[in-house]
């Protein structure tokens, strides 16, 4: 079971908590790798708190709003969000949108964001 929460919440979570967390990226850590098909950032929220997305499966830059799913973890001492944290869409660049992919339960396959929200009813 995931649990929604804050980034600090995360951040004092016991290892291996499977979260959900909010932020605005605001760090790129490793860019993004087409030979694996991740990127490593940092989000931030309003308080300040930053929380590492480690090995993130879907690409983004820096000042998208993204809602992250993954689980706790440490490396080096430094607590981070991952391994291969699932990406939610919440706000992405015009620029990121040919190159974010979703899953799309009704074909069972990874869409481009812009294909995914064109199928969409936006409310």
């Amino acid at each position: 079971y995931y649990y929604e929460m804050t980034i600090a919440d995360a951040l004092n979570a016991e290892l291996g908590t499977k979260v959900i967390v909010s932020g605005t990226v605001c760090e790129i850590n490793s860019p993004w790798n087409e030979t694996y098909g991740n990127i490593s950032v940092y989000i931030i929220d309003e308080e300040g708190n930053k929380l590492l997305c480690y090995r993130m499966d879907t690409n983004v830059v820096k000042g998208d709003i993204i809602t992250v799913t993954g689980e706790m973890g440490e490396y080096n001492g430094q607590e981070y969000l991952g391994l291969y944290p699932y990406l939610r869409y919440d706000k992405v660049s015009e620029d990121a949108k040919e190159d974010f992919l979703v899953y799309d339960p009704k074909t069972n396959k990874f869409i481009t964001l812009e294909k995914w929200l064109d199928g969409q009813k936006i409310t």
